[in-house]
């Protein structure tokens, strides 16, 4: 809408803007720029804004055509480029109405040329939403992630229960269904939450998704042996496997290749994969990264002590059509983790001090994983969505422990003691069930029936609720925040 006034009536704006748009010259002016603003809050609710004057100042007397929107799907498919949701967004207009130079009362004044009434359109100012740019934040350690979890998904032994906060009573949303008395239907295998959200995971033989406001229902996305997320967070890697005794005949593949490995990109809404990797014999896909598909090569085996051997494994960064090795990471090591930048990885020839290290693919090179003070980190960790953070067990003088350690400023937090970690088991995925859910990290004690939240961007102490849970019980994630 345009307005010309020589002189605006606070008491009686409306009557006044009414009385000035009567002119037909007026509402001329005033349908197009009714129609440009149209057009500027379309593209914005689509997360696309036009920059600089066409974006800042809508003229009533210059005609501009619309910028161009994005095709849907049209970002390149280069490692680590996926398209991001288009972020909610809230828009607020902030009118100006300016005459000879003059700002009117409490108008916004904006560039303007002199002498040429004309309405001018404030800034747009967005707030973004949960999903996209915020949760980009999120992932980077910004302030937006220091909230609580809420909606917390847990398994107890065969029933989907949900708990609105740490500290509130679980409420059970999935019954144990008829017959399953000894057995949980629920059960996941590696359960991880996405960068979106959404909860990933093996139920049976099938790569499903979750979305932690209805977790009783389950996408199936493919069938899988394994999986991995994609190095932005979003999207979830299906892998499949065929035994090498038929599909590695006569390649000449190294002693101890046991499969031939296909990989296949989805999107967690079921839709049927359009990015398929075939890798040859002897590499097993493990990760993705923004430079390529992380893989473990088999080059052979190693005596060790008595009869026993052991396989050798390259870690490598693949082609982009997964064809062959293009970066070597090293010639003897095993993958622990990865995400986006970030791997940690496993010296296998190591065996003094540390043997864990973090690989940059940013900059190409490795380091040793951060600890807390003497202590050592042991068994399979697990990094959050973003790569910052790395959650652990560290061997101290008095016995295992709960850690958190910030690979981006090599900070260390020591979560104490769990009744969990005494039985001698030093990887998570079996001694201590975890999850992160942004920030925020979720460890259920199977044992002593506690929960523990604690959120690594703020570095609060940790909370502690007890449960009552058995062996299988297992936490899966929250609702983004």
């Amino acid at each position: 809408m345009s307005f010309v006034s020589t002189k605006l009536d606070p008491e009686n704006i409306h009557a006044t803007l009414l009385m000035d748009t009567r002119a037909p010259q007026v509402r001329a002016r005033g349908v197009v720029a009714f129609r440009r603003l149209q057009e500027i809050s379309h593209f914005a609710a689509h997360g696309v804004l036009a920059r600089g004057g066409r974006g800042n100042t809508l003229s009533a007397e210059r005609r501009r055509p619309p910028p161009a929107r994005p095709r849907p799907g049209a970002a390149s498919r280069a490692w680590g480029r996926r398209n991001l949701p288009a972020p909610a967004v809230t828009i607020h207009w902030t009118w100006g109405v300016q005459h000879m130079g003059q700002s009117q009362g409490w108008f916004t004044s904006l560039p303007r040329r002199a002498g040429r009434p004309h309405v001018t359109a404030a800034v747009v100012t967005i707030v973004l939403g949960a999903s996209g740019l915020l949760a980009c934040d999120n992932a980077s350690g910004g302030a937006e992630g220091t909230a609580p979890p809420q909606g917390i998904v847990l398994d107890l032994d065969g029933q989907v229960a949900v708990l609105p906060e740490v500290g509130s009573k679980p409420k059970v949303v999935g019954p144990r269904p008829a017959g399953t008395e000894k057995l949980d239907a629920y059960q996941l295998d590696s359960p991880r939450q996405l960068a979106s959200g959404r909860i990933a995971a093996v139920r049976r033989g099938n790569l499903v998704a979750i979305s932690p406001d209805t977790p009783t229902r389950a996408t199936l996305v493919a069938p899988a042996s394994d999986w991995f997320m994609s190095s932005d967070g979003q999207h979830v890697w299906a892998v499949t496997e065929e035994p090498a005794a038929t599909a590695c005949a006569g390649t000449g593949s190294a002693q101890g290749v046991t499969a031939k490995y296909t990989a296949a990109e989805h999107e967690t809404n079921g839709r049927p994969s359009h990015h398929i990797l075939k890798l040859p014999c002897g590499y097993e896909p493990v990760a993705d990264t923004p430079k390529g598909l992380l893989a473990q090569q088999t080059t052979g085996s190693t005596a060790q002590s008595g009869n026993g051997s052991r396989s050798t494994t390259r870690i490598v960064i693949m082609n982009a059509a997964a064809t062959s090795a293009a970066r070597t990471l090293t010639e003897d090591g095993t993958v622990i983790d990865a995400a986006r930048q970030r791997v940690v990885w496993h010296d296998d020839n190591c065996s003094r001090g540390s043997c864990f290290n973090v690989y940059d693919t940013g900059r190409g090179k490795s380091s040793a994983l951060p600890a807390c003070l003497e202590d050592q980190p042991v068994g399979i960790g697990e990094l959050d969505s973003s790569g910052r953070w790395y959650t652990t067990i560290e061997q101290t003088a008095e016995g295992k422990r709960l850690a958190v350690l910030d690979l981006e400023k090599g900070g260390c937090k020591d979560l104490g003691a769990f009744p969990s970690l005494e039985l001698g088991d030093a990887n998570l995925d079996t001694a201590l069930p975890v999850a992160w859910t942004g920030a925020n990290l979720l460890a259920l004690d199977t044992r002593s029936g506690e929960l523990t939240s604690y959120n690594a961007a703020s570095g609060k102490s940790e909370e502690r609720v007890r449960l009552s849970v058995g062996d299988g019980a297992q936490v899966w994630g929250a609702l983004p925040v």
